[in-house]
């Protein structure tokens, strides 16, 4: 009898002093005085669908796996469904740059996530009055329902959007849910096309209560070589991390590195890394396998950022086997993270708790449990060490 579950989380490494406010009903998770044993503490199988899963003790066909599926897997796993789309194929390359009548412009560059199961484009540069603009968009296929999700997020009224999107040869259509300060939730539209040459055109619609749809604008960028810098204002020092997201600070810019080894494979390292995107509030989190033999690979992009809807501190991370990692993050009171995180695969969905502890010298120990009707079941128990402190 075997257990399914999406592609374990590697989210990395979040440790932190203080306190946050508690986000959504949880169940923390008891500090331990065992030494961590530096992968699964329960065999791991993959099953002919490509779908990962525990072994229960009377099933002996699966075999162990380290913390994830090693550098390999997500190799010959191949490329996402995202990855044949024609509309996003054609906004990879350059930058795309949008001129205000102002004269300040904007930069969005596209790039592929882990797998080539998501893409996201990250905007920088001014807005019309001069003011700093930073935006990030992610598209992913959700692996049950098979829709294109749409999220954002945007330094303008610290906005959030959730929603989805719909492609059909060289345009794209979509709805979302613009959550913003202040209790704003305004139902949101978008059309998108590419024409020629090389011209990127945006259309951003509301729908109000009474069913009107309005257009609140329409844009034309054009792809430019990659650039570093975008027309406006001098910029002043950028602000650090929100109140919500303070609690990271100490450990922005740095990289972490864990060992991992499968029995019967050579042994590789996971770095993960976390960078702070100002202005749009939110922390980046990515983590890479890196082998001996081969050129590091993305396992998981992630997202940590404050929820303006719902007012929680919140986690979507998106891994190199198509799985979605979304929940709620929480500071325990001995200072702890945990993750409180619904992982959804082409198997079905199932809960997982992560909870990070900080030990002397540096070390960041990682644990994930599954959360069932017969409780919870430790799965991932993992060192992480600093590799190239800021």
């Amino acid at each position: 009898m075997t257990i399914r579950l999406c592609a374990a989380s590697i989210l990395t490494l979040w440790v932190a002093q203080g306190s946050l406010f508690a986000a959504g009903p949880f169940q923390p998770i008891a500090a331990q005085d065992a030494e961590p044993s530096n992968g699964y503490v329960r065999p791991v199988f993959q099953d002919q669908d490509g779908a990962y899963g525990f072994e229960n003790d009377d099933d002996k066909t699966g075999v162990p796996w380290a913390p994830s599926p090693p550098p390999e897997a997500a190799r010959l796993s191949g490329p996402g469904p995202l990855a044949s789309e024609p509309f996003l194929a054609r906004l990879l390359g350059g930058d795309w740059q949008l001129t205000l009548q102002s004269g300040t412009s904007m930069l969005t560059r596209w790039s592929a996530g882990p797998g080539e199961h998501s893409f996201r484009s990250e905007t920088r540069g001014f807005g019309g009055g001069g003011e700093p603009w930073r935006s990030l968009r992610v598209l992913y296929r959700d692996p049950q329902s098979q829709d294109v999700r749409l999220f954002g997020l945007s330094s303008y009224a610290q906005g959030v959007s959730e929603g989805t999107i719909e492609f059909d040869g060289e345009t794209a259509e979509g709805q979302y849910v613009l959550h913003q300060e202040r209790n704003v939730h305004r139902n949101m539209g978008l059309r998108w096309s590419i024409g020629e040459p090389e011209e990127f055109r945006s259309i951003l619609l509301e729908t109000e209560d009474s069913g009107e749809v309005l257009t609140l604008g329409e844009w034309s960028s054009t792809r430019v070589p990659t650039s570093t810098q975008a027309a406006g204002h001098a910029l002043k020092e950028a602000p650090g991390p929100s109140a919500q997201l303070a609690v990271f600070e100490p450990f922005l810019g740095q990289t972490y590195g864990a060992a991992c080894q499968r029995s019967d494979e050579q042994p590789f390292q996971v770095r993960s890394t976390l960078e702070f995107v100002p202005y749009a509030d939110y922390v980046r989190v990515q983590t890479f396998a890196h082998s001996q033999d081969s050129d590091p690979v993305l396992l998981v992009d992630a997202y940590v950022y404050h929820h303006t809807g719902n007012d929680v501190l919140q986690c979507l991370a998106l891994s190199a086997w198509g799985g979605i990692h979304a929940g709620a993050v929480s500071v325990l009171k001995d200072g702890a993270i945990q993750l409180d995180l619904k992982c959804t695969g082409a198997g079905g969905a199932i809960p997982h708790i992560v909870r990070f502890d900080r030990h002397e010298g540096g070390m960041l120990r990682h644990r994930t449990w599954t959360a069932g009707d017969s409780g919870r079941t430790l799965v991932l128990d993992l060192e992480h060490h600093e590799v190239a402190p800021k």
